[in-house]
C-alpha cells in the first residue's frame, strides 16, 4: 500500500501551533509532532556571575617584567585591569557568565591575548606575557589605571532580582516573576540574561509579540551567548518564521553545538525544503551523541518528508526503544501505520 503525505512540513499553520503530519493508509491519522512543551525554551542563563582568577607566570627563558597587567574585556565594551605585583596573581569578580578576553600587557612584551567562556562557573587560568618587543620599549596600557567598579559588574540589586524571578518561574508565578525582570532590567538595561527570561514568561503567558521582542533584546544586546540565540531562533521556529529560526539556530550552533539546537535546524531547514541539509544535520548528531534520542525522531519526520518511509519506520523505531520514547503517543501511531503499510 502507497504512503502518501498529505500535509508538508513547509506548511504553517496558525501562530505556535503544534505542526501537523497528515498520513492517508487506510484510514486518515493524525500524528502530533514535537508538542510545544518538549519544545522547552530556555530561562535561568547566567543566574549567578563568576570569579576569574588566575596567575601571571613567566614565559620560558624570560624573567617577568617589573610591571604586569591583565585586562579582562568582556560585553557591552567594558573593560577592567588590575597591576598584578608580588605572586603575579589577579582576581576578577561579578564576572558575568559569558566569553571574555583576558589580555596580559607588560613592559617590553607584546600583548597576549587568551579567550574564556566561564560558563560553567568559576575560573582559573595561567597566562604569560606575549614576545618581546625587539626595542624593548612597551608604553604603559592606555586608559585608566585603576579597577573601574562600573567595569563588567551587573548591579548586586539587578542579579538578586534575577534570581528571585526565576524561583517565581519554576512556581508558576509568572506575574511576579515578570515584574521583578523588569526591575532587573531597570536596574542594568543591558541584562540580556534578564530580557531572555522575560522573554520565557511572555511566551508562558501567551504574549507572543512581546516574548518576540524580549527575545531579540537579550540577541540585540550580546549575539554570542549560545542560549539567548536558540532561544530566539526556537520562537522563531513555532511562530512559523523559519527563515529567521535558521539564522538563529545556525548561529547558536556555531557558539556551542548543542544537540538539541542542531535538532531544532533541521526542522527549521526540512521546513524550508532543505530536508537533504536536516539530514546530515541530524545524522552529525547521532554520530556524536547516539544517545541523543529526540535526533532520531525527527529524522523520522525528515524521512517522511522525503518519502522514504522504510528509512522513517527504523527512525521511529529506535526513538520508540529510547526512555523519551515510551508515552509518545504520536510515533506509536505512526510505526503502526507505516508497518501496515509496508507489509
Amino acid at each position: 500500500m502507497t504512503v502518501k503525505i498529505v500535509g508538508s512540513l513547509r506548511k504553517q499553520g496558525a501562530v505556535l501551533a503544534t505542526a501537523i503530519v497528515t498520513l492517508i493508509l487506510a484510514v486518515d491519522v493524525r500524528a502530533v509532532q514535537e508538542p510545544l512543551q518538549d519544545r522547552a525554551i530556555t530561562h535561568g542563563y547566567g543566574l549567578g556571575n563568576v570569579t576569574v582568577l588566575g596567575q601571571v607566570l613567566p614565559a620560558k627563558g624570560n624573567p617577568l617584567p617589573a610591571r604586569v597587567w591583565v585586562i579582562l574585556r568582556g560585553i557591552f565594551g567594558y573593560e577592567e585591569r588590575q597591576l598584578v605585583e608580588g605572586e603575579r596573581r589577579f582576581y576578577f569578580t561579578n564576572v558575568p557568565r559569558a566569553r571574555v578576553v583576558l589580555i596580559v600587557e607588560a613592559d617590553g612584551h607584546q600583548p597576549a591575548r587568551f579567550d574564556i567562556n566561564p560558563n560553567d562557573g568559576d575560573t582559573y587560568i595561567e597566562v604569560t606575557p606575549g614576545p618581546r618587543l625587539g626595542s624593548g620599549i612597551n608604553p604603559s596600557p592606555s586608559g585608566q589605571l585603576t579597577v573601574d567598579a562600573r567595569s563588567l559588574k551587573i548591579p548586586a540589586k539587578a542579579v538578586r532580582e534575577l534570581k528571585a524571578a526565576g524561583k517565581h518561574i519554576q512556581e508558576g508565578e509568572l506575574d511576579k516573576a515578570l515584574r521583578r525582570l523588569q526591575k532587573s532590567t531597570q536596574l542594568h538595561p543591558a541584562y540580556d540574561s534578564a530580557y531572555n527570561d522575560m522573554g520565557v514568561v511572555y511566551l508562558k503567558m501567551g504574549r507572543y509579540q512581546e516574548a518576540g521582542t524580549a527575545f531579540s533584546k537579550a540577541v540585540e544586546i550580546n549575539p554570542n551567548f549560545e542560549v539567548t540565540q536558540a532561544n530566539l531562533g526556537l520562537y522563531c521556529l513555532i511562530a512559523g518564521q523559519r527563515e529567521q529560526a535558521i539564522e538563529h539556530l545556525s548561529r547558536a550552533v556555531e557558539i556551542d553545538a548543542k544537540p538539541r539546537t542542531q535538532v531544532f535546524l533541521a526542522e527549521a531547514l526540512c521546513g524550508m525544503g532543505r530536508c537533504a541539509e536536516a539530514e546530515q544535520v541530524l545524522k552529525q548528531v547521532i554520530s556524536i551523541d547516539p544517545a541523543f534520542s529526540f535526533a532520531y525522531r525527527r529524522l523520522g519526520y525528515v524521512y517522511l518528508e522525503l518519502k522514504r518511509h522504510s528509512e522513517a519506520l527504523e527512525m521511529f523505531r529506535r526513538f520508540m526503544n529510547s526512555p523519551q520514547g515510551e508515552n509518545a503517543a504520536e510515533v506509536k501511531n505512526l510505526v503502526l501505520q507505516l508497518e501496515q503499510s509496508l507489509k
